[in-house]
């Protein structure tokens, strides 16, 4: 009991720097710090909103949305959203909005796109996924995330 006040009280604090703090910079941190605190809570939601909250903050590193991508298909895989199918869906789109709006499609960028593919695998889209990952093998057809998916969903 006393474990779970101190997250409340710690959680309430990051929310209200995250409310009141004007330079979005400064919020990262306090973001990750919040999906951090939500994880030992058992919010696999709560989590997922902050990292999605801070990757869509323009200065969020490209390495920190791809960690938060797997991080989304980790819970993803093992059932731990406890949502309903739409906002599941949701919460996908929105995050592969975010990371497709921050890189080009190409060979640099091919294992986050992997990543994508996967999302949409998660989320029942599977014709999307497959057009990705065939997108991936027509420039790069020995891209062995691409391959292994490739299987997975039977392109």
């Amino acid at each position: 009991m006393e474990e779970f006040k101190k997250y409340k009280y710690a959680i309430e604090a990051c929310q209200n720097f995250i409310q009141f703090e004007e330079n979005q910079d400064k919020t990262i941190a306090v973001w990750k710090k919040l999906s951090v605190l939500h994880a030992k809570d058992n919010n696999y939601l709560g989590e997922i909103h902050s990292l999605i909250e801070m990757s869509e903050i323009c200065t969020t590193s490209i390495a920190s949305i791809s960690a938060n991508v797997n991080r989304l298909n980790l819970l993803l895989s093992e059932g731990k959203l406890n949502s309903n199918k739409e906002e599941r869906d949701a919460i996908v789109f929105r995050m592969i909005k975010i990371i497709s709006n921050r890189m080009e499609f190409d060979i640099e960028n091919f294992d986050e796109y992997t990543k994508i593919a996967w999302l949409y695998v998660h989320i029942g889209k599977i014709k999307e996924a497959r057009k990705t990952i065939a997108n991936i093998l027509k420039i790069d057809p020995n891209h062995r995330y691409a391959l292994k998916l490739s299987k997975t969903i039977k392109l």
